[in-house]
């Protein structure tokens, strides 16, 4: 049975014996979950929309930024059922493609930098195979914006994955919200970390070692469990150039239907 937010801070406290402490460690727990969220790629931390219109020629649509060119669109934050996922900060992009006539297209993430150097005039438009998010201001009360390169020749149907950063447990202490951290005992465990520096507890430097490593043989318990998310075991891995520098628009095959 999941654990609750309130369970998990009681048990780090007594872990790092600062039973009277719950009140710091709820504020703690945010953090170590905040923390997670930012460094690691966790699909309990991630949303994908699955049906994003963008117009043909850049679009001025409902989607479209007004402070920004009309080839800009407004990335929605998340709609979820579940309440610390609804609305959560925006972290990054993994993946965006869409479909035409059967054909899957990737499109490869670029730079803004790399973006405001090409071309915007007339005449560009066909199926985008770039895009690029734009996180100007604050990520709270500004959604991302995200643009494609080349502007579309006709409407399409986006997939897009994001990761975010799922919202702070409100007085986790007493909550009975279940954290979106899969692996609790490890949570647990980081928390009593956290409460053992805040305490000044000598037993930290062992405790942090057999989480995080000790920088040589022994990888500790938190890069162990990070080798098994998204486990690809028997999974045939490629390693591929940069779409970026090595691009091909002819690496598909002409068909009656795509042709290029």
């Amino acid at each position: 049975m999941p654990g609750f937010a309130s369970d998990i801070v009681t048990q780090a406290c007594q872990i790092a014996k600062c039973p009277a402490f719950i009140t710091q460690a709820q504020f703690q727990l945010n953090r170590v979950l905040e923390t997670l969220a930012q460094d690691y790629d966790f699909p309990s931390a991630a949303y994908t929309f699955t049906n994003f219109p963008i117009s043909a020629n850049g679009g001025n649509g409902t989607g479209t930024s007004t402070s920004l060119p009309i080839n800009w669109y407004t990335l929605a934050l998340p709609a979820s059922a579940d309440p610390i996922l609804n609305g959560a900060k925006y972290l990054r992009t993994k993946e965006v493609f869409y479909g035409v006539n059967g054909a899957i297209f990737y499109l490869n993430q670029v730079p803004t930098e790399d973006y405001d150097k090409w071309f915007q005039g007339s005449g560009i438009t066909n199926y985008p195979y770039s895009y690029v998010v734009d996180t100007t201001g604050s990520p709270v009360n500004n959604p991302p914006q995200m643009s494609f390169y080349p502007p579309p020749a006709q409407p399409l149907t986006l997939t897009i994955r994001n990761q975010y950063q799922p919202n702070d447990i409100a007085t986790a202490n007493f909550s009975s919200t279940v954290p979106w951290f899969p692996n609790q005992q490890l949570l647990v465990r980081m928390l009593a970390l956290m409460m053992m520096d805040y305490t000044g507890d000598q037993r930290a430097a062992r405790m942090r070692q057999d989480i995080y490593g000790n920088g040589g043989g022994d990888p500790g318990d938190l890069s162990r469990y990070l080798k098994m998310v998204g486990d690809k075991e028997n999974y045939a891995m490629t390693v591929k150039l940069d779409a970026r520098r090595f691009y091909n628009p002819n690496r598909l095959p002409a068909t009656k239907q795509t042709v290029w």
